[in-house]
């Protein structure tokens, strides 16, 4: 009877679990105003709907739009159906009239899509891993716990959380059965991330030499012919995906490169670096999670009176100042306070001059002059940009990355190859984002659903190890 109240409970659960997901899904939309990344997701798709052009303009005629790699295209391409195919019920066909309103509600439904993506992913994975359904719900719901409020944006964090799973996963699977096609899978997996998450690129560099060294340690030479066989099928999947798009930006932007927002971000980065010492301190307390920063502040003698205008620390916090904004935008970098305005001031000037000059695409332009000089800062000082590497990860990781690091050291002591594939690709995206950005916490969020299923799987052994009374599962 115990026996048969208790699986109640745990099917009780998981329906609970999916009607709180169900909730989510259909209440975090509503009708403010759609901005900021956003709207420059939501013009491009509808410029692409409207004219077939990818284009962050939204005050030229069709005929003079330029195409754009401002954002990356699939989280694009897929509202882009998604307008399409709404276009019936859409009050008004404006872009101005679905910024706001009941258009705006319906447009971020689009996120459900990639919901539901997510949902099926944390199912699989968690059956692959030999997980109960309950448990699989937990970690759904853990998952919600950060990505909640992005159903109610077009951000792509929902986009990225989806493929980061299924590409984690699928990396799994194909270290696992050591099968030719899942490699080929995760290749395409992964290149679907690259198209939402640019920044994938690169780390998907370092994680492709990684899993070679691995799969040619030792003499095995049958062993070694599969480790390049599997490798050339992850790189061709990933080219399947990548390279229409990478090929379309070299002709129209005379580089492959996937977005153009890198250079914004890295001399963000840079700028950053030149922070005092007692900024430097203040950042843990700045940086902390609202609930952590006043115990913080009782350790370091920091106040929330800081972070504001005038405050010891308010060239940390780009709100602190009213000012601050128009400087930025008016590319005055002397008035600016903040970092991230003085950041944004830097790249105002380069963008009016390319503007003025006619260059087709002046955002890349000014964003590749801004990614040359903050390498060329970084490079004069790399002492301070390592040493705020530490900060930017207690802004953006403080829990998620510790935690996959203890799943990563759980996987090496178990011998478990699938389970280090992966978390791996998270670490990695987390470690890129520390070194060369800014990283602020929505960053991170995407990989919720990775760290979710590993809790959820850490918490699984230890309850089989604590019922068979042995430490063999933990």
């Amino acid at each position: 009877m115990e026996a048969k109240r208790l699986r109640a409970l745990k099917r009780a659960f998981t329906y609970l679990v999916a009607l709180i997901v169900g909730a989510i899904w259909i209440g975090a939309p509503s009708d403010a105003l759609i901005e900021k990344d956003a709207e420059q997701n939501l013009a491009m798709a509808y410029n692409f709907t409207h004219y077939g052009v990818m284009s962050l303009d939204t005050d030229r005629a069709p005929e003079n739009l330029r195409p754009s790699r401002y954002r990356e295209p699939l989280p694009v391409l897929l509202l882009s159906g998604y307008l399409l195919a709404l276009d019936p019920v859409l009050d008004g066909d404006s872009f101005d009239e679905l910024l706001r309103g009941t258009n705006a509600r319906w447009l971020k439904y689009s996120n459900i899509l990639w919901g539901a993506l997510l949902v099926a992913t944390i199912f699989l994975t968690a059956r692959t891993l030999r997980l109960p359904p309950w448990f699989a719900a937990l970690a759904l719901l853990l998952a919600h716990i950060p990505l909640a409020e992005h159903y109610g944006t077009l951000y792509s964090e929902i986009a990225g959380a989806a493929l980061i799973a299924l590409a984690s996963y699928v990396a799994l699977l194909a270290v696992r059965d050591r099968r030719l096609t899942l490699f080929f899978l995760a290749g395409l997996s992964f290149g679907a991330l690259m198209l939402t998450k640019a920044s994938y690129f690169y780390v998907a560099i370092v994680l492709v030499l990684l899993y070679l060294g691995y799969a040619l340690y030792g003499r095995d030479t049958a062993k070694r012919g599969f480790a390049w066989q599997s490798t050339a099928l992850l790189i061709l999947g990933i080219a399947v995906v990548v390279a229409p798009w990478m090929i379309r930006n070299q002709m129209q932007f005379g580089s492959p490169s996937i977005a153009d927002r890198g250079g914004l971000v890295l001399i963000t980065r840079a700028v950053k670096n030149e922070m005092t010492a007692e900024e430097y301190v203040g950042t843990f307390y700045a940086y902390a999670p609202r609930w952590l920063q006043w115990p913080i502040g009782a350790l370091t003698g920091f106040k929330s009176e800081d972070v504001r205008a005038g405050g010891r620390l308010e060239r940390l916090k780009r709100g602190a100042n009213s000012a601050d904004e128009l400087a930025g935008e008016e590319g005055r970098v002397d008035d600016a306070i903040s970092y991230y305005w003085r950041a944004k001031a830097m790249r105002a000037p380069k963008l009016a001059a390319h503007e003025a000059a006619g260059h087709p695409n002046p955002l890349a332009a000014a964003d590749a002059e801004l990614k040359q000089d903050a390498i060329e800062m970084i490079k004069a000082n790399p002492g301070d940009h390592l040493k705020l590497t530490l900060p930017f990860i207690w802004r953006g990781a403080p829990f998620m990355l510790p935690f996959l690091l203890v799943i990563l050291v759980y996987a090496w002591r178990r011998r478990d190859a699938p389970l280090a594939a992966y978390v791996v690709p998270s670490l990695g995206l987390i470690g890129f984002y520390a070194a060369l950005s800014h990283f602020i916490p929505r960053y991170a969020e995407p990989n919720a659903p990775v760290v979710a299923i590993c809790a959820v799987l850490l918490l699984h052994r230890w309850l089989e190890a604590r019922a068979t009374g042995s430490q063999a599962h933990l």
